[in-house]
């Protein structure tokens, strides 16, 4: 029976989800498990992650800082299957946006500075690069020009923020996640999922497989051992709240963790004493026992 471990992040940005899953592959494979690594949804800003830049364009697939961190260690080879969904962001125009706060703003709406993203059909192995040319046109021109570069690189078809949108939230988008996680869990003892920025997990239907769900944050990993726990919390939360009860916040007040990990300062992402610990209690575990 393959696990799914689930590794979210208590806060939206930098709470360290990546350097966590590289530690906690590597400390399960010394316990003798084989290890997929899985991040459904991926957002990365192409001004801040330069490097994304001329990396999408040598490998010739959409792939962000996460992924391709994954993919110079060697826990994924595939980038396409390993992050189906892929959008690449880039700031806003200064001097050619209304206002300061308008352009401030604008930071934390993902409709207002998604430029790519690309779109992995799992079942096929099918790639769609897409170009949003409604929000690019507005960003800072010397990165404009570069990203238009990355577009034609990718041979990318123009869309819209509706058009990508609207498939992140359909049913499709769901199946299309399920299906890639199913790939990879066939091939291994262990699949460790990377949510997206703050979600409890990255896709709804994934509360039903989840075996662990690790929720970390600077100093600490916060262990939910109990699947129904968790899935009767979110749900009960996302009736109330919709998409934003997904957020790790509300587990975190409501929902008692199993345990409370300490977390060590890293200079780079490697294995720690709290990677090899739950690393042994996983292996410990012949099966997932929900109370």
């Amino acid at each position: 029976m393959t696990r799914i471990l689930v590794v979210s992040g208590l806060i939206p940005i930098d709470s360290g989800k990546t350097w966590f899953t590289l530690g906690l592959a590597d400390a399960l494979r010394s316990v003798g498990f084989s290890v997929g690594v899985y991040k459904p949804v991926a957002a990365h800003n192409l001004w801040f992650n330069p490097r994304t830049l001329y990396r999408s364009s040598a490998l010739g697939v959409l792939a962000g800082n996460d992924i391709l961190t994954y993919y110079d260690r060697e826990v994924v080879s595939d980038i396409a299957r390993a992050n189906p969904i892929a959008l690449a962001l880039a700031p806003r125009d200064l001097l050619t946006t209304s206002s300061v706060d308008e352009y401030l703003e604008s930071f934390e709406n993902l409709s207002k500075i998604l430029v790519l993203a690309r779109i992995t059909q799992c079942s096929s192995g099918s790639v769609e690069h897409l170009v949003i040319r409604e929000n690019l046109e507005k960003t800072p021109p010397i990165l404009r020009r570069r990203i238009e570069e990355l577009a034609r690189d990718l041979g990318c078809r123009d869309s819209s923020v509706s058009e990508v949108l609207g498939y992140l939230r359909s049913n499709e988008s769901t199946r299309n996640l399920e299906e890639c996680l199913n790939i990879l869990a066939r091939s291994v003892d262990v699949v460790v999922v990377e949510s997206f920025n703050d979600a409890v997990v990255p896709f709804s239907s994934l509360l039903e497989e989840l075996s662990y769900l690790i929720i970390v944050t600077p100093g600490y990993a916060l262990l939910y051992t109990d699947r129904d726990l968790v899935k009767d919390a979110v749900n009960k939360v996302t009736r109330d709240l919709g998409d934003e009860g997904y957020r790790a916040k509300y587990l975190v007040e409501r929902v008692k963790p199993s345990r409370v990990l300490y977390t060590e300062i890293l200079v780079e992402p490697t294995t720690s004493s709290v990677h090899l610990e739950l690393a042994r209690s996983i292996a410990g575990s012949e099966v997932y026992k929900s109370t």
